[in-house]
This record gives structure tokens, C-alpha cells and sequence, in this order.
């Protein structure tokens, strides 16, 4: 009897051990925010060429790390070359013909006084022959005949001035056209440049698979680069955990790939939202999913942390699995009531 109720003390006795230890373990594994659903990012850039063309040479190889400004590729040159070579002559011949019409203009403008003068001087001896007219001195066909000639000369005026306003048209035309062109030169010069695709940061280019004599156009993706001037860790907490997280906390780090190694960082950001909504594309209906009947799982969110003096002997890859421990109090026992007995 004794015996039974020893036993029977022992196995509470060790139930009870058994159950201090959880809560012990549950106390120190979520006394601060920690999760297991975090993986390393960094800031990845699409490469596209700028300018359409093939291939022609190949200065990286895939998976290799690449210097800031370092050549990536080349695309075939020729076609921008000449297309900058036929904006230069047409620049010079745009040049060439304005000064054409800036002596034209002086020309013209000359002309256009000479006769100015003309006119004034028909004008006073048709005034003058006019009055003698008048007065019987000369005979009225003198008098037409100097009238004649001061609408003559008149009519001479104005062609010479519709003459130097095409003049100053064409000059006016010449000036734009020189600015089209040296605006096409400009950028025909960009794209000359942009036929050489460079390394714009510290990184190693991935999943690029080309060949020479491939034809590539903008826009197109071709491969991925990887900046590794800065990495960070999307560390997704639950919504719980989120009211205790703010940005400046410290950070620990785990990384699966790293066994024992401890990296440091620092909260920069909080995600604003997730999407829930769903709609049926069928009927624009709202889709209702349906939750877990015993507990509703508490919703995650993307917390953005700042990996600290990275050692470069430890590389890192975008994608890998990280734990992350915040440290700040989670208030574990008032999360436990409040997620599992909702008080």
C-alpha cells in the first residue's frame, strides 16, 4: 500500500518536474520576440540591357563577385557609333547653313535700307513734282510719272522685306533644328555608353546564362545581382509579439548556414499590412477562408532588420533561414492567457 502510494508520488513528482521544466522552457524561449520564419535578403537588381542589340563580349561569369563598376557585358557598338557620326555631319551642316543665313540676313537687311532710302528719295521729288503740278511749273505727266516710280520703289521695299523675313524664318527654323539635333546627339551619346553594362555596387551576379551573339532588348530580365553593401533579415512575427517590437532594438541572429554563429542587428522597420482580402475571379465575390476550429493562429508580419558589421568571411545568400530573437520582453505569461485562455 506504502509502495503503491510512493509510485504514485514519483510519477506526480516527475509529471510535476516534467511541467516546471515546459513552463521554464516556454518562459525562456519567448521571453523575448523570437521566430523561426525569417531568411536573409539583400537588395537585388533586375539587370537589363538599356539599348537594343546583340551580345558581343562577356566579362563576368555566373555566381561571381564583381566590383563597383566592373564591366558586365557589351552590346554590339557599331550601329551607335555611326548613328552618332551622321547626327555630328548633320550638326555641321545645320551649322554650316545658319551662317548662310546670317549673311543672307545682313544681306537683306542691307538691301532692305538701300532701298528704304530709295523710297524716301522718290518720295520727296514725287511730293515736290506733285505741288509743282499744282502750280502749272511741270506737267502733270511728270508728276504721274514720279508717283509711278514711288510705287515702284515701294513695291521693291516690301519684297525685300518679305525677302529678309524668310531669311530670319529660315534662320529661326536652322536654330531649332540644330537644337533637335544636338539633343539626338546627346542621347545617341547615351546610348553609346549604355552598350556597356557595368557592376553598379559591390556584388555577385547570379542565374545569367548568355551567350555572345545574344540578342537582347530593354526591359528584358537577363539575370539577377546580388548588392552585398547591405543585407537585411525579414524576420515574420506574429501579431502578438508586434505591439513590443519598435525600431532601434537590438537583434540575434541564427542562420542555418552558420551553426553556432551568432550575427547582431537592429530594427529598422515594421510592415505596415498583409493582404487577407480574397475575391473569386469568377464571380467578384469575397472568398471567406476557412479558420482552424480549434484556435485561430494569430496573423505574421514582416519586421525589417539590419544585419550589423557583416564579417566577410561569412557569406551570405539571400533566401537562407534565420532565427531572430528581439531583444525587448515579450511578457510571455500574459501572451500565453491571452492567446490560448483569451484574457
Amino acid at each position: 500500500m506504502i509502495r503503491k502510494k510512493i509510485i504514485k508520488n514519483k510519477i506526480f513528482f516527475i509529471f510535476l518536474v516534467l511541467l516546471v521544466l515546459c513552463a521554464v522552457y516556454y518562459y525562456w524561449l519567448y521571453k523575448e520576440p523570437y521566430t523561426q520564419n525569417a531568411f536573409v535578403t539583400a537588395s537585388i537588381r533586375p539587370v537589363t540591357s538599356f539599348v537594343p542589340g546583340y551580345i558581343t563580349s562577356i566579362y563576368a561569369k555566373n555566381n561571381t563577385f564583381l566590383r563597383k563598376g566592373d564591366k558586365i557585358f557589351d552590346i554590339y557598338k557599331k550601329p551607335y557609333q555611326l548613328k552618332i557620326s551622321k547626327l555630328q555631319h548633320q550638326f555641321s551642316e545645320a551649322k554650316f547653313r545658319a551662317g548662310a543665313l546670317t549673311a543672307l540676313i545682313k544681306l537683306s537687311e542691307f538691301n532692305v535700307n538701300k532701298i528704304d532710302y530709295k523710297l524716301k528719295n522718290a518720295s520727296y521729288l514725287s511730293s515736290m513734282m506733285h505741288t509743282l503740278a499744282k502750280t502749272h511749273a511741270v506737267s502733270e505727266k511728270i508728276s504721274e510719272i514720279d508717283l509711278r516710280k514711288k510705287q515702284s520703289v515701294l513695291e521693291e521695299l516690301n519684297v525685300a522685306k518679305e525677302k529678309l523675313d524668310i531669311a530670319k524664318q529660315n534662320y529661326n527654323e536652322v536654330q531649332a533644328k540644330i537644337k533637335v539635333i544636338k539633343t539626338e546627339l546627346e542621347l545617341a551619346k547615351l546610348d553609346l555608353e549604355w552598350t556597356t553594362v557595368y557592376a553598379k555596387a559591390d556584388g555577385y551576379v547570379t542565374n545569367m546564362y548568355l551567350t555572345p551573339g545574344t540578342y537582347v532588348t530593354p526591359g528584358n530580365v537577363l539575370f539577377a545581382f546580388i548588392d552585398t553593401d547591405q543585407w537585411w533579415i525579414q524576420a515574420n512575427f506574429e501579431e502578438t509579439e508586434l505591439s513590443n517590437i519598435k525600431e532601434g532594438l537590438k537583434v540575434s541572429i541564427k542562420l542555418w548556414q552558420y551553426p553556432g554563429k551568432t550575427f547582431e542587428g537592429v530594427v529598422t522597420a515594421t510592415g505596415w499590412g498583409v493582404q487577407r482580402r480574397k475575391m473569386s475571379d469568377k464571380s467578384g465575390m469575397p472568398v471567406v477562408e476557412k479558420e482552424n476550429e480549434w484556435f485561430l493562429l494569430p496573423q505574421r508580419y514582416p519586421v525589417q532588420i539590419k544585419l550589423l558589421n557583416v564579417d566577410k568571411k561569412y557569406k551570405l545568400h539571400p533566401g537562407g533561414t534565420a532565427w531572430v530573437r528581439v531583444h525587448t520582453s515579450a511578457k510571455p505569461i500574459r501572451q500565453f492567457f491571452w492567446r490560448y485562455l483569451q484574457f
